[in-house]
């Protein structure tokens, strides 16, 4: 165990933490960090109640990544425990929009009991490209919005250029590599002290060319208090972009101008982010919302439980959701097994 001194500066930080091994804050200081601090593979961080702020325009964390990494084979064996990651540092907004924390290409990482404080214009968590990932207990706190509402608290996304464009165009990390087995368990969303809540809980808004899904999402035990929809209908408390094999179970949600947004394929991307034609593929495999509470609507949407305008959608199972009415929704598709709650 290293522990990290309450006055150790950002470039201590980053020395110490680039070797990897475990870490332990001291507790409950504001530290000012000038830079990003990356994290390589076998990591454990214990933040031990304390709060990482950013001062400067790039992520807060990122996962140690490079040019040449492709499938999982980025870092891999991280855990980072108990505090806070503050984006806003509760001053005007000073930044270029940026993640809290930056993931890609990498597998086994868990995040338990850490708050993401005010966002800047961007997401709390960049998941991308990522296998096994457990993010639970954790609260997402507070949004400045710079008119790109359409960015999510925790998005899921692919391996190709224009969701990390750090490399150039057709480097091996660009492979279309999707997200698989992503657990959000037990975490809350909503307003900070500063700012409003995120329009957009979880999820992503771009979609590959090749027909290919992230798999195994499971989004359960949450409880989320929305900010309405700013962005015309295009905001809800999950946004599902290529899914398959997806459960939405026990949540609680008020405030949101939808619940779940299935979005339609109007554009696709390739690896190096030129725009291709519309894809064939159901965008939504094996959907399962179950046992949700939906306790208020907020928003311009009318169809505001779940919105599935996707004709070629296969398995949606919808059994026992609170608050969510027949008229609430627009469910195209196949294999439907749809029961709402009288």
């Amino acid at each position: 165990m290293i522990n990290i001194p309450a006055n150790a500066t950002t470039a201590q930080i980053k020395s110490l933490i680039i070797k990897g091994g475990e870490f332990k804050f001291a507790s409950n200081v504001k530290y000012k960090l000038t830079d990003t601090i990356k994290i390589p593979s076998n990591t454990k961080i214990n933040l031990n109640g304390s709060s990482l702020r950013r001062y400067h325009s790039g992520p807060l964390l990122r996962l140690v990544d490079s040019k040449n990494i492709s499938g999982y084979g980025g870092t891999h064996d991280v855990t980072i425990t108990n505090g806070t990651l503050e984006g806003m540092n509760g001053s005007a907004y000073p930044y270029s929009p940026n993640s809290l924390l930056t993931m890609f290409h990498a597998k086994n990482i868990t995040l338990t009991n850490v708050k993401f404080l005010d966002i800047p214009g961007c997401h709390a968590i960049d998941c991308c490209a990522c296998k096994n990932v457990t993010i639970k207990n954790c609260k997402f706190e507070g949004y400045y919005s710079v008119g790109n509402d359409f960015r999510e608290a925790i998005q899921v996304d692919y391996g190709y250029y224009g969701g990390l464009p750090t490399y150039a165009k057709g480097s091996p990390c660009y492979d279309m590599t999707r997200c698989d087995t992503i657990t959000i368990d037990g975490c809350s969303f909503g307003k900070s002290k500063t700012f409003p809540a995120q329009y957009i809980a979880i999820g992503g808004h771009t979609i590959g060319c090749d027909n290919k899904y992230h798999t195994n999402i499971v989004i359960k035990n949450c409880t989320a208090e929305g900010n309405g929809g700013k962005n015309g209908t295009d905001t809800g408390f999950i946004s599902i972009a290529n899914f398959k094999n997806i459960t939405i179970t026990n949540n609680k949600i008020k405030n949101y101008n939808r619940f779940i947004l299935v979005r339609r394929v109007d554009k696709t991307y390739d690896k190096d982010s030129n725009i291709k034609d519309k894809s064939l593929q159901k965008n939504v495999v094996n959907l399962t919302v179950k046992d949700n509470t939906i306790e208020s609507h907020k928003g311009v949407a009318a169809r505001w439980g779940i919105y599935c305008d996707v004709t070629l959608a296969d398995g949606i199972t919808v059994a026992n959701n609170k608050g969510m009415t027949e008229e609430s929704c627009y469910i195209k598709g196949k294999n439907l097994n749809i029961k709402y709650v009288k």
